[in-house]
């Protein structure tokens, strides 16, 4: 009878895993997709942790800005997921919508006070990610927003040092002749 019991709660408990991560997964895969309808319905079915990682440490953030799904990153930031949780390799979702070029997960995140200079643990800034993708008007909005583009990676290399292409470079050199920038000291409560 002991035997049943312990069965039966370990797999009550395996149930209740494999719930969670269904939840999970189908969260992460909706928010990839920009299925709102389906990111609403599991968000109301609470069987989804809305920060919840996999196992490269990506949010259903990170993907619905992977993806260019503004609507679906600023549901999930309504309903309380957090912009600052970094992946394994530190990046941020700002980083990621950054590095694709997805201009509206970008001004949906920097609208919503996402930190504009997080760094990488190599320390590349979204505005790194952003030059080093090639894509001349994420970097614009990021220095419109505030974005310094003095800050160095650990190779000790700013962002216009790593521009993949001559009109990303092109942006950099356009806003220095136009402006001086200068870091904020604080964004949003983070240090800058």
């Amino acid at each position: 009878k002991r035997k049943r019991k312990r069965r039966k709660k370990k797999e009550k408990e395996k149930r209740k895993e494999i719930m969670a991560q269904w939840g999970k997964i189908t969260l992460w895969d909706a928010s990839a997709d920009g299925d709102i309808e389906m990111v609403k319905k599991r968000l109301q079915m609470e069987l989804a942790k809305i920060n919840a990682q996999d196992p490269q440490g990506k949010t259903a953030l990170h993907e619905a800005c992977r993806w260019d799904h503004a609507n679906v990153a600023q549901l999930l930031m309504d309903e309380g997921a957090d912009p600052e949780i970094y992946d394994t390799e530190g990046c941020a979702p700002l980083h990621v919508a950054a590095q694709f070029g997805q201009l509206n997960a970008l001004k949906c995140l920097i609208k919503n006070k996402a930190w504009i200079d997080s760094q990488t643990w190599n320390g590349d800034t979204p505005l790194h990610s952003a030059a080093g993708g090639g894509h001349p008007e994420a970097v614009r909005i990021l220095l419109d927003a505030g974005a310094n583009p003095d800050l160095k990676n650990t190779q000790n290399k700013k962002p216009k040092d790593v521009a993949a292409n001559s009109d990303t470079g092109a942006v950099f050199r356009e806003k220095d002749s136009n402006a001086q920038y200068t870091s904020p000291t604080k964004y949003d409560g983070h240090e800058g």
